[in-house]
Parts: C-alpha cells; structure tokens; sequence
C-alpha cells in the first residue's frame, strides 16, 4: 500500500469514526440499554437467563451480560470503532479486495450514504441494544465468512493459489465460526444454504476442500442449532403478542397447498422495503437504457417515470420480484448482472427466512438491506464514471450526514432540557413525574425502539423511572 492509498484510507476511515462517534455520544441509551445496565451487574447469569428466557443470539448475550453495563461513553467509543470496521469489511466483503482507488473510497462514502438513507441506521448502529444485536453481530457473520468469500474469489478468478486460513489461526477461526453461527437466524439460515450450494459446486468441479473449510462450516451450524433451539427463541414465539403471527417448522409444513402459498405471499409482503422498491426501478431503468435504442429514448424516459409512479402506488410485492427476477434473467449474460442475480436470489431468500414470523421490525431487517446496498455498490463501481455523479455523491452524503446530526444535536439538547427539569421536580419532593414528549424526529431512521408514552406502567416508561430515580415517568403530548 503507497503512501497515498494509506494516507486516503487514514482520513476516511477518521471521518467515518468521528461521524459515528459524535452520533454516539449524542443518542443517550434508550429503552433496552436501561435494562441491559440493570441486568450486567449480574454478568453470565444475565446471558444464560437470557439465552433461557429470551433470545439466544450471541449479541444479545453479550449485552445483557457484558456490554450492556459498561461506562456509556466508552461503550460509545468502542461502537463508533466497529461501527468504522464495519463499514470497510462490508465493502472487503462485496468486492474482495482492500479499498485501493479513489473509486473505491467513492464507493465507501456511497456505502455511508445508503446506510444512512435506507438502513435502519439508529437501531443498528448508535442504540446500543441494536447495534450489539444487529451490527456487531453482522460484522461477525462478515469476518467468518470472509474466508470463503476470498477462497472463490480465488476460484473464479483462476488463481493458482488458494485462499487459506492458516493452521495457527484455525482455532480461533472455529470459535469464531461458532459464534458466527449465533448471530443471526436468518442471514445465519441462508449462509448455511449458501454454503451446501457452494460444497456441491465445489465438489463437482473436483475442487479439494481444505480442512479450514469444512471445519469452519460444521461449527457454524452448531453455533446456528444453538441459537434456533435456545429455550428463550421458543419462549419468545410463543409469546401472546405473536399468536398467529409465528408458525413452528411442524405448523408450516402441515398448512395446506393454497396456505403455503398464501404464508409465502404475506411474507414477501412484510420484507417489502423502499430500498427494494428502489433497486426494482433502478433495475428497469438499467434494462432499458441499454435495451432500448436511441430513437425511443424519449419514450425510454416517459415510460420510467411511469413505471416509477406505478411501482410507487403497488402493494403487491410478488409483483415486483416477478419484474426483477425476469430483467435480471434477461441482463444475466453480462458477467456484472449475473453477480446482482445472484445476489438478488440471496435477497429473496433472505426476505423468505422470516416465514416463521411475519412482524420482524425494521432494525432485523439490516442484512436485506445490506444485500441491496451491495448491489448498489457492484453498479457504481463498475458501470459510472461520471465526474458530476461523483461529485454529486460527495455532496450528497456531505449534506445528508448533516441533517442527520442535527437531529441528533436536537434531541441531545431536548435530552439535557429534560433532565434539568426532572432534576428540579425532584428538588421540590415530586418523584411522579410528566414530561413533555421529546421523542420526536425528523430522521426517519432515528432509532427503532419502544419510546415513553403517556401510561406509566407502559414499557419502557418504568425503566426511565428507574434510570431517572423516580416513581414514575411519562410523557404527555400537550404537556
């Protein structure tokens, strides 16, 4: 690596670390951190209670048992910090490769921006109950399947020599395998798909299969039978609040032909996301601007922007998958869409994973959207070569980071309003105390959280009690 590449790498890698860092410590822990800070101090009995009762991957293990207690500002320091890795793993992972060019750096600001915009950013990235779940447990997904990704980059690219974890590492790549396993239920299922597809490839093409390989892929689904039988998964489904909403393998398979059908349909439904609406119109836009010649351009762009209008007003989402699965098919030939392809069926299976429960909230929904961001990216990086793009994009996510901040700054200062104003109505002997409603946003990926309500029984209002030194807590919206 040349002193510039090391040089452009160090500042963009600063200023994505500083940005999270500032958002960090402006989003005060909320909701389930107040209860993670409870539980911790009790450590592994927090974990094994959890594992038992509640949630059985090992991000919300940690939290409850480990993180979750840490001095806040620190826990904001080490988020922002593998929030950072996770960003330049992800684009490692997407394209094989360390970032190296100025198109590269261009495609990590674009990786921030799509983060920013359509993930759920909040929840996955500065609340910390979210972030531990979701994107510290993705980052782990992402460095133990890393090896794989690299060993058929090798593949593909026809290197003589292979990808290979080294025997020194290969203890610490097992645990970690493991452990990957139990990170997430759906992107956890699919990676097991994944890689019995890619064995069967592999084995066909009289590939030999080093032992890192296997032993990485059998630990992995123990970690996955771990997390999918744990007591507290099958507490949690059972839940009231999800009756009719999640079927167990056994209630799946027993429906019926037109209600298998039906249960597939609900479930392509609620993955519905704007960021897939807008990967079926970019996709469309793509085919036929390479597929249509120059004397029906006019009619080209007329005829996108009512597709747009009309991929806007439908609800049905098979529709949109119907569309995209058969452009792509058609782009397929060209080695660039084949890969989307591919990713795009990854995306579908990811999107049908859930068809045990349909009510997934949006921060569980961080790997779709990584899997469309990805695609995204491939588009980017490969077919745009405009200076104007290029520069539009820089002040896209300039402008964009800003207004997010403020928003943060906003509600840190209504925050710090509040505080000073409980403080006083408990200097004057009021512990019942009723706030104005604070928890409103502009951002629509502020967090993705219960908030305080008007009930002070409700959830979460008692854990604000607790935190605050109260009897009670609510909020009123005309206080």
């Amino acid at each position: 690596m040349n002193r510039n590449v090391a040089f452009k790498l160090f500042f963009i890698s600063l200023g994505i670390f500083l940005f999270l860092l500032c958002l960090n410590f402006l989003l005060p822990p909320q909701a389930d951190d107040l209860y993670a800070a409870i539980k911790a101090k009790d450590g592994i009995k927090s974990s094994i209670e959890s594992y038992l009762s509640w949630n059985g991957r090992i991000g919300e293990l940690l939290f409850v048992g480990f993180v979750g207690g840490i001095n806040e500002h620190l826990f904001d320091v080490l988020n922002a910090f593998v929030g950072t890795i996770f960003i330049f793993i992800f684009f490692i992972f997407i394209f094989a490769k360390t970032p190296s060019t100025s198109k590269d750096f261009l495609t990590i600001l674009l990786i921030c921006f799509l983060l920013l915009y359509f993930a759920p950013f909040g929840a996955d990235f500065l609340w910390g109950a979210g972030s531990v779940n979701y994107m510290w447990g993705i980052l782990l997904l992402m460095l133990v399947l890393l090896p794989y990704r690299l060993f058929y980059q090798d593949i593909f690219t026809h290197q003589k020599t292979l990808f290979c974890v080294k025997n020194r590492f290969l203890p610490l790549f097992i645990i970690f395998s493991f452990f990957g396993g139990m990170a997430s239920e759906p992107i956890g299922a699919v990676s097991i798909v994944i890689h019995i597809i890619l064995l069967c490839y592999a084995l066909k093409v009289k590939i030999k299969i080093p032992l890192w390989y296997i032993l990485g892929i059998v630990f992995f689904i123990l970690g996955f039978c771990v997390l999918y039988f744990s007591p507290g998964n099958a507490a949690r489904a059972s839940m009231s609040v999800l009756d009719g909403q999640f079927l167990t393998l056994g209630e799946l398979l027993h429906l019926s032909f037109s209600d298998k059908i039906g249960r597939i349909l609900a479930t392509l439904d609620s993955s519905k996301t704007f960021i897939f609406e807008f990967f079926v119109f970019i996709i469309f836009a793509i085919f036929c601007r390479f597929k249509v010649v120059d004397r029906f351009k006019i009619a080209y762009f007329a005829l996108c922007v009512c597709v747009l209008v009309l991929l806007l007003l439908n609800t049905n989402t098979l529709l949109y998958h119907i569309l995209v699965f058969f452009l792509l098919w058609y782009l397929r030939k060209d080695r660039i869409f084949f890969i989307i392809f591919c990713l795009y069926l990854v995306y579908l299976l990811l999107c049908l994973s859930g068809i045990q429960i349909l009510i997934l909230p949006p921060r569980a929904r961080l790997g779709d959207n990584m899997i469309i961001i990805a695609i995204f990216c491939i588009l980017y990086n490969k077919l745009v070569n405009s200076k104007i793009v290029n520069l539009a994009l820089i002040c896209l996510t300039i402008g964009y980071s800003s207004f997010v901040f403020s928003d943060y700054y906003a509600f840190y200062n209504r925050w710090n309003n509040m505080l000073t104003y409980i403080q006083k109505q408990k200097s004057m002997g009021n512990y019942d105390v009723v706030v104005e409603n604070i928890f409103r946003f502009k951002y629509r990926n502020f967090i993705d959280s219960l908030l305080p309500t008007d009930i002070p029984q409700e959830s979460p209002n008692p854990l604000y009690a607790h935190k605050f030194g109260l009897n009670s807590f609510r909020v009123d919206e005309f206080y």
